[in-house]
């Protein structure tokens, strides 16, 4: 057994696939990694509920490739989705989905990530929204969608102009996922554009809790 238990966390997100996957299996919650914030990475995947999903977004670590695979280990114990952030052949070695920043949209999703692994792209407009559209992706987190930590300079969409992003996206066929400063009080601002918003990935809110802000 790699947890002692696992804490009753509600959090909310999908896990999605690529353009050409041939299967979406059940809807999972993501928990976003920030090892500088919260190295204990065991501790907080133990803490999660089952399902509960997992990107590992720490692209300069140092001991990103060790750290990468010992996840990967843990989330397929726990029956984890596990997706790696910013370099799909660390992705493609330990068997993960990857999630793709921003400033590699123009490439095109490796073959690897076009069968039955997860794919989701980071997207902060609406130029980069149809850009992962265009790129092959059908899932999109789209931030900030509130006040973050994690980018303090970044200027909020706040849930009016958000929803109005994510209702273009939806429109081309993407599903969106809200990212940035969320929390169980402020989703809620979120919760009337269901129908085109699946859920939310989180860094600080998943982490045991520590802290108002979601990342």
């Amino acid at each position: 057994a790699f947890c002692a238990k696992r804490s009753s966390y509600r959090e909310m997100i999908a896990y999605s696939s690529p353009q050409n996957a041939g299967l979406w299996p059940k809807a999972h919650q993501f928990m976003m990694t920030d090892l500088v914030r919260f190295p204990d990475w065991r501790a907080d995947l133990c803490a999660l509920a089952p399902g509960v999903g997992v990107i590992l977004r720490d692209y300069s670590h140092r001991d990103l490739a060790a750290i990468a695979g010992a996840m990967a280990q843990l989330c397929k114990a726990q029956s984890r989705v596990f997706l790696v952030a910013g370099d799909a052949q660390l992705a493609d070695q330990v068997k993960a989905g990857f999630h793709c920043p921003s400033h590699l949209l123009t490439r095109q999703p490796p073959q690897a990530m076009s069968g039955l692994r997860p794919a989701t792209a980071a997207v902060h407009n609406r130029r980069e929204i149809f850009q992962a559209a265009k790129s092959g992706y059908r899932a999109v987190l789209l931030s900030p969608a509130f006040p973050t930590t994690s980018h303090p300079d970044a200027r909020a969409w706040g849930p009016v102009r958000f929803l109005g992003l994510a209702r273009e996206a939806a429109s081309i066929g993407l599903r969106v996922y809200a990212l940035g400063g969320i929390n169980a009080a402020n989703w809620r601002r979120l919760s009337r554009g269901q129908d085109v918003v699946s859920g939310f990935a989180a860094i600080s809110h998943f982490h045991r809790q520590q802290g108002p802000d979601g990342g």
